[in-house]
């Protein structure tokens, strides 16, 4: 039997929502699908990501009501979940307009060494995964993810299980480019599976607590790979006297 999570409403508060708890063994089966996809996607070139990408940006664009639905499900907010998408959408456009000057390769003389040239290669990492959170959680899946796909890496996406509708409705766009899809996926679950994936990918991108963040660099350490942490609690506020 498929473990499951039941997930609140934050608006009425009740649990109208659940999601499997993807397995190890299932993310061993996805990570192994997308590091086979990966080399023809590397090698397809920046420009051919680049249209792929720019179709997946019609994607979201035409699927913009439901996926803002989704989110303000998950988050109650639905005028941030508009900004949410569209910040997506120009995250998509940004990273494409930059990303043929940053893969630009060359042979250039040693400054120190004339005789000597200099060439720089660029190698993706085959496999990305990104572990996001509740706050911000379209957004912050994908603020990691979008250049890594540019870059001509394969990504696996685990949101928070706080906030996992949106991945649903972010999917079906996803799956509808299917040169995108070979190489992008979501999972779902809690801690667990985000414990299952590290040892999976080849680096790691983690935005959460610091108690997790810890928890993340010492299993990347373990399995000896990058990690990328951005961390909470360093955000005070103020409350004054006169606050109501």
């Amino acid at each position: 039997m498929t473990d499951t999570i039941r997930v609140r409403n934050p608006r009425s508060g009740e649990y109208d929502y659940e999601i499997p708890v993807t397995t190890g063994e299932e993310i061993a089966g996805i990570a192994a699908a997308l590091r086979e996809a990966q080399p023809a996607w590397r090698d397809g070139g920046v420009d051919a990501r680049i249209d792929v990408l720019q179709r997946w940006k019609a994607e979201l664009t035409d699927s913009a009501d439901t996926i803002i639905a989704a989110l303000s499900a998950d988050t109650g907010r639905k005028t941030l979940s508009q900004g949410e998408l569209f910040g997506l959408i120009g995250m998509i456009e940004r990273w494409s307009a930059d990303a043929p000057g940053l893969m630009e390769t060359g042979e250039r003389p040693s400054a120190l060494l004339p005789d000597v040239a200099l060439r720089q290669q660029l190698d993706p990492y085959p496999l990305l995964g990104v572990i996001s959170p509740w706050n911000f959680p379209l957004l912050l899946s994908f603020i990691d993810a979008v250049p890594a796909l540019l870059a001509g890496c394969a990504a696996i996406i685990k949101p928070s299980e706080v906030t996992p509708r949106f991945a649903a409705a972010v999917g079906e766009t996803i799956a509808r480019v299917p040169e995108l899809h070979y190489v992008l996926r979501f999972i779902s679950g809690d801690g667990r599976s985000g414990a299952s994936l590290i040892d999976k990918v080849d680096i790691v991108a983690f935005t959460g607590s610091v108690a997790t963040g810890k928890k993340v660099a010492a299993a990347a350490a373990t399995a000896f790979i990058p990690v990328f942490l951005e961390l909470g609690g360093k955000d005070p506020a103020v409350v004054l006297p006169g606050s109501d």
